[in-house]
């Protein structure tokens, strides 16, 4: 299967967080107990599973790559603020 390229929309080769980390080869990993994990190492375990495919559909979504890697930074600093 032929893979074309789309003006805009972001693919693996040309994402390059800052700080995100590329997905587990064997898959998403589950993330950690609430009540035994360290806030800031759940938090950080699930960003780096996911931060990376959410801001590629907030992009698609928003237009903006900026605007995009706001909003998910945003959706994991209130992530956690509220983690229990």
């Amino acid at each position: 299967m032929q893979q074309i390229a789309r003006p805009g929309v972001l693919s693996a080769r040309t994402f390059t967080p800052g700080r995100a980390a590329a997905p587990p080869a064997g898959g998403s990993v589950s993330p950690p107990e609430p009540d035994r994990a360290d806030p800031a190492e759940a938090v950080t375990a699930l960003y780096r599973d996911h931060a990376v495919g959410m801001t590629r559909m907030a992009h698609i979504m928003l237009g903006s790559r900026a605007a995009a890697e706001d909003v998910v930074q945003d959706a994991f600093c209130g992530l956690y603020r509220h983690w229990p």
